[in-house]
């Protein structure tokens, strides 16, 4: 009976030293701790037994995992963690949740890591977040000693409209003006110089409210019949006042009354319907009106007469041309034989093919006496 018991106690002893070697060859003697950069001339940012900082540097987009195709969210930084223990990253500092390390919980001796960061865009100022990482040998939790600081710039400075000019409908209606900015604004309303408006109490009324401290926001303006009336309009002035290159002046108009004026309408038919190309746009480059009485000319920039098989110049697919490529230069003038009294608005539109590959934009310029200027909003 002595000899079992004996034999029972012994095993017990064993079993206890083999638990306490192996709670202590899972201890770490000396921690090793490096953050590197991934590249082939690795460099050491921080180090356990070196007091070092680093800085990541960061503009105002958002970072993640990946970049997407708008360059509206950018690819993060990667770094190499080295070590022969477990490890966290820990904020260093409360409000800091625009950034958030992965992997969140950190890892066990080597890996990688980067830091997912929110977009800085309601901020009128930059911001810097700090970091540090924990060690752990088994034991006890060892602080990394230094910081990993993130620094993102502030939001760069802008104030976006929706629009940059609008002519409203001589029946009346609502035009809103969207403006997102991250910087104070505000705005004023005064007559268009261009035509006799009245004074604008009379007839515009102004449904914004607008709080001083509002970076985003809607003006909505109310614009009432004109049928009988003159072509009236204001300038609405967007107002940065520490930042006046911001500043924007949007035009309103309204049409008044139609007007006939003889000579108008004018119209061209090109390429459409049965008609062929090379008997409406002939290879002198001037086609006249079917209706009215005007040319198109074409004028190219290195003076030549327009070549269909000149890819460079003109293309035709179905008897419809087309523009296949730049086209810097070269313009298509259109000219009405009838003259124009000064202040009207001329209305313009045209019927095309859509492309399959790319958006084609055209530049519309209008001749104000002796000055071309651009008719609408330039698209690039």
């Amino acid at each position: 009976m002595k000899r079992i018991i004996r034999l029972i106690a012994a095993s017990l002893a064993f079993t206890a030293v083999f638990s306490s070697c192996r709670d202590l060859a899972e201890i770490v003697a000396v921690p090793e701790f490096r953050l590197a950069t991934p590249s082939d001339t690795e460099t050491t940012l921080m180090a356990y037994g070196e007091n070092m900082n680093y800085t990541l540097e960061a503009t105002y987009f958002q970072y993640a995992g990946a970049a997407d195709a708008a360059n509206e969210v950018l690819k993060s930084d990667r770094f190499n963690v080295y070590s022969n223990c477990k490890w966290r990253i820990v904020s260093a500092e409360d409000g800091q949740d625009w950034v958030h390390p992965y992997p969140e919980y950190g890892g066990d001796q080597e890996g990688q890591i980067f830091f997912r960061i929110n977009r800085n865009n309601d901020q009128n100022n930059d911001r810097t977040a700090y970091f540090q990482f924990v060690l752990n040998d088994g034991e006890k939790d060892i602080t990394v000693p230094g910081y990993f600081v993130i620094h993102q710039d502030k939001a760069i400075d802008f104030l976006k409209t929706n629009i940059t000019k609008a002519d409203v409908a001589n029946s009346g209606g609502t035009q809103r003006i969207r403006i997102q900015s991250n910087k104070q604004w505000t705005y004023a309303i005064a007559p268009m110089e261009e035509y006799a408006t009245p004074d604008l109490d009379t007839w515009l009324a102004d449904n914004t409210e607008h709080p001083a401290d509002q970076l985003s926001d809607t003006l909505v303006f109310k614009l009432p019949n004109n049928v009988d009336g003159t072509i009236r309009g204001f300038n609405v002035s967007i107002i940065c006042p520490e930042n006046p290159e911001l500043n924007k002046v949007i035009p309103v108009t309204q049409f008044g009354a139609d007007v006939e004026i003889e000579g108008f309408p004018v119209q061209w038919t090109v390429g459409v319907a049965g008609n062929n190309y090379t008997a409406t746009w002939p290879a002198g480059g001037l086609v006249n009106s079917t209706t009215g009485k005007g040319t198109i000319i074409y004028n190219n920039e290195a003076g030549k007469a327009v070549d269909v098989n000149n890819k460079t110049l003109f293309d035709v697919s179905g008897n419809c041309p087309r523009v296949t490529g730049a086209w810097p230069g070269d313009y298509c003038q259109f000219t009405a034989d009838a003259p124009v009294p000064g202040g009207s608005i001329m209305k313009i539109s045209f019927e095309t093919r859509t492309s399959a590959t790319n958006p084609k934009y055209w530049k519309l310029y209008y001749l104000d006496g002796s000055e071309w200027k651009v008719a609408g909003q330039v698209r690039t």
